[in-house]
């Protein structure tokens, strides 16, 4: 009897513990918080929205994020925990970091995050966040940070790109220069740009970078980043106004668990190592320039679009000539930007001369002028009669942008003696630079000497005469079909670049080869690069300035060309950017089979048929 009493009291001493155990399990309590380190952002620009799940038990559930309306998210989330248990109490805390970039301009609600448990589904309060778009400058001073001590940086992780400007409210026809820097605090092993600008309301000039960057230690709001700036371009713009140039997008290969952050930066890609690596994708902010137009009043009516700095020299080829042989004035123009978009300064006309247009030639740097470019212009006067005369200098005016005024510079003026042509001959002939015209005015007689007379034959009878009948009806066709031809070409721009497009590859092939053969890889790699861009702008229609892989592929996309030779012209693309941006230098046979497949493949795409000639294609690759 006392057994089962003592058996009854166990059991029911087992029954309150469990109903104790249960009730305090069932009693556990679940909170989930939200909020955003920013309300108040640009386009693009990245925000962290962190969820926080506390409970008062050992396990806590993973949150269920909300839709991000307005963004996009970047990778898996971050997380973290955090555990105590004081005097029989337990604090278990779970965050969960998202990170965001806004796509959209406007009001976004991020609705709540949710936890489900058994006894309903726990949420958080929903958050607002306002994405600015880049013209609007409410918010600009607080979105933006200038190069210098790059003050006020709030946390953007590890890894994150910052464009800086030299001048942000330039005249239009103005160089800007556009910098793009990296900021890291993990090793880099290797890089590419993955979306580069689309430049509306620009005209664009690349700067070549060197293959090896240039990383140095900054300190940022007590935190040391790796920097090194990464691309470049410059600008001019070509209407005034607010215009944005949009994010750069680059892909990184970071390398983890590095020791040093510094000590490898932009090692080789192609080295072993053992520690893996995985890509990162990386948007710098859109840049706004407030774009000034240039003023009207005192503008020469010569004005040529220039704007900048700029020095004009002139020099003459002789002083003294015969009538009709040519006299050469060589103008050169220096100037700190912005040779490519100027026109010739306007040739003058002299009585008892002819004057002929200037024959610009290529741009080079400036001998006389430290980082500034120079170009010449040959201007060639033919004088008519024989005397002593005066060629007047030559005029160029421009906007200075240091006085903010317009300028007019002027060559010095020439004295010239021209001698009469003896006898019945006139010819224009050039002294100098192989180049050489002539204007004979000679009559040609030719006697036929000889004793004996064969017999006369009537003109008509003759087989030259009914050749010389049949001869417009034969070459009438070919005069007509060269007139269409010309006609089409020059109202054509598109047809003609597609018709010159595979003898200016092969051109620059040759060139590569060229470099091969004298062993300088670099020159090779560059001109095989340009040779095959060009082409591809060339044939698809693209402009030639920045012209992008991203937007070839959009082109012939568009125009329907086979996935697998849109696929052929990636790998090329990319093969010859990694070789010429590899810190380890490829080897000649490399270049060598590098220009035998670039031009192995321009033959295979001059007999895929693209569209019609005489559709234009935007930017983006679209037909207008």
């Amino acid at each position: 009897m006392n057994c089962k009493k003592s058996n009854l009291l166990t059991s029911l001493f087992v029954f309150i513990v469990i109903h104790c155990l249960v009730t305090v399990v069932a009693a556990q309590t679940i909170t989930v918080t939200s909020n955003v380190d920013r309300n108040r952002v640009m386009v693009f620009e990245r925000i962290n929205y962190t969820v926080k799940v506390e409970s008062d038990s050992r396990r806590v559930p993973d949150p269920i994020p909300p839709e991000f309306t307005g963004f996009i998210l970047i990778g898996a989330p971050r997380t973290s925990s955090q555990f105590s248990w004081v005097n029989g109490q337990i604090s278990n805390i779970r965050t969960f970091i998202y990170t965001l970039e806004a796509r959209e301009p406007g009001e976004h609600i991020i609705q709540s995050a949710r936890v489900e448990t058994r006894d309903g589904v726990i949420r958080s309060a929903p958050v607002s966040v306002t994405v600015l778009s880049p013209g609007d400058s409410s918010d600009r001073e607080t979105s933006s940070h200038q190069h210098s001590g790059m003050s006020g940086i709030r946390d953007r992780g590890n890894l994150f790109l910052e464009v800086v400007t030299d001048n942000d409210n330039p005249f239009t026809g103005e160089a800007v220069r556009v910098s793009w820097y990296v900021y890291t605090r993990v090793n880099i092993r290797d890089y590419g740009i993955q979306e580069e600008p689309e430049y509306h309301g620009f005209w664009v000039e690349q700067v070549l970078q060197p293959r090896q960057v240039q990383m140095q230690t900054r300190n940022m709001d007590g935190v040391e980043y790796g920097e090194a700036k990464i691309h470049e371009v410059i600008v001019y713009p070509t209407v005034s106004g607010e215009l944005i140039i949009p994010p750069l997008v680059m892909a990184f290969q970071i390398q983890d668990r590095q020791r040093d952050p510094f000590d490898q930066f932009f090692s080789s890609p192609f080295q072993s190592g053992m520690f893996g690596t995985r890509q990162v994708t990386v948007s710098s902010r859109p840049k706004a320039l407030n774009v000034r137009s240039l003023p009207e009043t005192g503008q020469p009516s010569d004005f040529s679009g220039g704007v900048g700095e700029f020095h004009l020299d002139a020099s003459i080829n002789t002083d003294r000539v015969t009538a009709g042989e040519a006299i050469i004035v060589s103008v050169t123009l220096s100037g700190n930007h912005g040779l490519q978009t100027i026109s010739a300064p306007r040739a003058p006309s002299i009585q008892s001369f002819r004057v002929f247009d200037p024959k610009p030639g290529e741009i080079t740097q400036s001998t006389k002028f430290s980082g500034w470019k120079s170009r010449t212009f040959d201007y060639v006067f033919v004088p008519l009669t024989a005397g002593e005369f005066q060629l007047p200098g030559i005029t160029f005016s421009y906007f200075n942008t240091a006085t903010e005024s317009y300028q007019i510079l002027k060559t010095e003026l020439f004295n010239v003696i021209v001698d009469a042509a003896p006898g019945d001959m006139f010819r224009i002939a050039t002294r100098n630079n192989g180049r050489e015209l002539r204007l004979m005015n000679v009559d040609i007689r030719y006697i036929k000497t000889g004793s004996g007379i064969t017999h006369y034959i009537p003109a008509y009878k003759t087989v030259w005469f009914a050749a010389f009948l049949l001869m417009p009806i034969l070459v009438a066709p070919v005069v007509l079909l060269t007139d269409y031809r010309k006609r089409r070409l020059e109202g054509d721009s598109l047809l003609a670049r597609e018709i010159r497009a595979k003898s200016a590859a092969a051109k620059r092939f040759l060139i590569a080869r060229k470099a091969c053969f004298n062993q300088d890889t670099d020159c090779a790699l560059d001109t095989i690069a340009q040779a095959f861009a060009l082409y591809l702008a060339d044939r698809l229609g693209l402009p030639e300035g920045g012209i992008t892989l991203r937007r070839v592929i959009d082109a012939m996309n568009a125009k329907q060309i086979d996935s697998s030779i849109v696929n052929q012209v990636k790998d090329y693309w990319e093969t010859v950017e990694s070789a010429r941006y590899s810190p380890i230098k490829p080897t000649l046979e490399t270049v060598e089979t590098l220009t035998d497949t670039g031009q192995k493949l321009v033959v295979k795409l001059e007999k895929v048929k693209f569209a019609k000639s005489g559709k234009t294609l935007s930017a983006n690759g679209k037909k207008q």
